[in-house]
């Protein structure tokens, strides 16, 4: 498990949750709690004195995946945009999940 990510690995996560809804979960029960786990994180990131964390939640049911992004900038709800405004080499410290 990596620990850390940079700021364009969370921009390509943000795109993959953005497709997940159409793709095809996996079958078993077990499976599907291993991918949630997998593709769910959060993760910190400190630039120019404010705080940034994004969030990844990722679920799984029988039929669909739900994937959605949560951002925040000094604990106040942004847009992903605000995100791609940072450098893409900021290096953000990953505090639950497994990217």
């Amino acid at each position: 498990m990596s620990t850390t990510i940079t700021t364009s690995s969370i921009i390509a996560q943000a795109e993959k949750c953005r497709k997940a809804y159409f793709w095809r979960p996996r079958g078993g029960s077990s499976g599907r709690r291993a991918s949630e786990q997998q593709n769910s994180f959060i993760a910190e990131a400190i630039f120019d004195d404010v705080a940034y964390v994004a969030e990844c939640d990722w679920q799984e049911s029988c039929s669909h995946i739900y994937a959605k992004m949560y951002y925040k900038k000094d604990g106040k709800t942004v847009t992903l945009r605000s995100i791609k405004r940072l450098p893409a080499d900021l290096i953000w410290n990953i505090t639950g999940g497994d990217v």
